[in-house]
């Protein structure tokens, strides 16, 4: 079993996002008629591993680890996330990074799939939950004409909760910044949160709204 340190794919970007129950139809429209970014909409399964009292964005999707880690926040919200992407099979010190986060104390070891990491971890104490998020995207670019532009997420979730949330993403935080004030997304009805935001709530069974 051949295992690597390294991720795949690793990228560090500003994020603003937001949750709603409904996000107001004009938004709505604002966003659809940008550009789609791959050109369709992707249904996708997250499996979120959580533990209680822990903030961590630790996820598997499709056949591959998704760690995100936060390193700034601005006064409007705006989020600076370091996201590293791994194939399985992952290195003992890759499951030590993640048991870390999760202040578990387990010694090092190699993890060939997605399935064996969550059976170890939730074996370990009740506290450790895996938070299944089934979702519907699509990906915008802002401004139209600009293929480096900031990329603008419309996604339903249907699993644990309904409820709709966007996201404006970009390596430049003037660009997110921009793309906000374009968009202008304040409303009574959406709230500002991360998805670890969320996870807090969700790892207790309970609804953001």
């Amino acid at each position: 079993m051949m295992v690597v340190d390294n991720p795949v794919f690793k990228e560090i970007l500003w994020e603003w996002r937001a949750f709603a129950v409904k996000v107001d139809p004009s938004i709505c429209r604002n966003i659809l008629n940008l550009p789609l970014k791959d050109g369709k909409s992707t249904n996708m399964l997250d499996r979120y591993i959580c533990r209680f009292g822990y903030d961590a964005n630790i996820k598997i999707r499709d056949k591959d680890l998704k760690i995100k880690k936060l390193d700034d926040k601005t006064h409007a919200g705006i989020e600076r996330w370091t996201t590293e992407v791994y194939n399985f099979p992952i290195s003992a010190a890759i499951f030590r990074n993640i048991t870390k986060a999760l202040n578990i104390d387990l010694p090092g070891r190699a993890i060939i799939d997605g399935q064996q990491l969550m059976s170890i971890l939730s074996e370990i104490t009740p506290s450790i939950q895996v938070i299944d998020v089934q979702k519907r995207r699509e990906l915008h670019v802002w401004p139209s004409d600009d293929r480096n532009g900031a990329t603008i997420e419309l996604t339903e979730i249907s699993t644990p909760e309904k409820v709709m949330t966007i996201s404006i993403e970009h390596r430049d935080l003037e660009k997110v910044t921009k793309a906000l004030e374009y968009l202008q997304l304040t409303s009574d009805s959406i709230r500002v949160l991360s998805y670890v935001d969320c996870l807090r709530v969700w790892v207790e069974e309970k609804s953001l709204f």
